[in-house]
């Protein structure tokens, strides 16, 4: 597809998560050439927060907007299509410190605009029309995810024209999810488009704390945590995203299919290490495909201490098959409490204080 001097450039400007009520502005600067008759399309990202969920708790639900602001190079694979078909495909990017696109779209084109967040995440990536018209929304495909990650992923849930994009975010009206189109502009009419994106992973945060008495003899420094399962080495995820005018999640469903095998990732690893106290303390978060749920294996290294500081046992592993989260849905956080135990609460010699087990509450 040809281009005239008409199109507009796609420049992101900066992104947002969904739970905080602030707008990050970013000076995108222009291209090095470009025609004066051509105008930046500049859109603004948001994704939803997870929903979190204390195992055996309550859920605290999420409120207004967050700032997404990567500190690390981040791509979104974008896909414009038009009624029937995809038209173009392309990438956001910050690769070069500021966010750029390589999409064009033509004064008064009408696109619709689906994509992933980030484009890394998977190993292809395409959309389909539902029944029949990408006005109805798109099943996307995601192909070679893992199903055990400590990277998130998420797909565009709605599209808004916008004017500026130094408005606050409380300001920009209609910014709601399930509408997915975008008509072009020309040059110089100020070309913005508010895009907000939702999880398709599940989450499992970990608190850990060292039981009271034990920790009158002990001290415990946490030095690795990993994951593991053996249901799956890599996962498919089909998007159903349907377009409605009302503010409804899109996201109809997300469903999986697995690869066999078995993957590994660690969420913690310092050579100092985290030293545990009474009190429970958050360490780094995962996602997970709900495939393997009640198949997560955690494996924790730390080293023991007594109460003068000597070293009694470095390096020391212990294993925890995890229970299946009750709650496993996309875009829902569990939160697992985790207690360090010596292996016998009621004999305590040292041999047991030098072993401690982990207790899920």
């Amino acid at each position: 597809m040809k281009f005239g001097l008409r199109s507009t450039y796609f420049v992101l400007c900066s992104c947002l998560l969904l739970g905080c009520n602030k707008y990050l502005e970013v000076d995108t600067g222009r291209p090095a050439v470009e025609p004066a008759t051509r105008g930046e399309l500049i859109p603004v990202f948001a994704t939803g927060d997870y929903n979190d969920n204390l195992l055996g708790g309550t859920r605290a639900l999420p409120a207004g907007f967050s700032i997404y602001d990567p500190t690390e190079v981040t791509n979104i694979d974008v896909f414009l299509a038009s009624n029937t078909a995809e038209t173009q495909r392309g990438t956001f990017s910050n690769a070069t410190g500021r966010w750029r696109s390589d999409l064009a779209v033509e004064n008064g084109q009408v696109i619709y605009i689906y994509g992933l967040l980030p484009k890394e995440a998977c190993v292809d990536a395409r959309v389909a029309p539902l029944e029949g018209s990408m006005t109805n929304g798109v099943v996307m495909t995601l192909e070679g995810l893992s199903p055990l990650s400590t990277t998130d992923v998420c797909v565009i849930v709605g599209v808004r024209q916008g004017d500026s994009r130094k408005l606050p975010i409380t300001e920009i009206e209609d910014l709601r999810q399930g509408q997915f189109s975008y008509t072009g502009r020309s040059a110089g009419e100020g070309n913005y488009v508010y895009l907000l994106l939702n999880h398709i992973y599940a989450s499992l945060g970990f608190q850990f704390r060292v039981d009271a008495t034990y920790s009158e003899l002990r001290t415990i420094v946490l030095k690795k945590v990993e994951l593991s399962t053996s249901s799956a080495s890599a996962a498919t995820a089909t998007v159903t995203l349907k377009s409605n005018n009302g503010g409804e999640d899109p996201i109809q469903s997300v469903t999986w299919a697995k690869t066999d095998g078995s993957k590994e990732i660690t969420i913690f690893d310092e050579a100092d290490g985290q030293t545990l106290t009474t009190s429970f303390a958050d360490l780094n978060d995962c996602v997970f495909a709900n495939l393997i749920n009640g198949d997560i294996t955690m494996r924790c290294t730390y080293d023991v201490y007594d109460k003068e500081g000597n070293l009694t046992r470095g390096d020391a592993v212990t294993e925890n098959k995890l229970p299946p989260m009750t709650i496993a849905n996309r875009g829902e956080r569990t939160r697992l409490r985790l207690t360090v135990n010596p292996t016998y609460l009621y004999v305590l010699s040292d041999a047991d204080l030098d072993n401690p087990t982990l207790t899920i509450e």
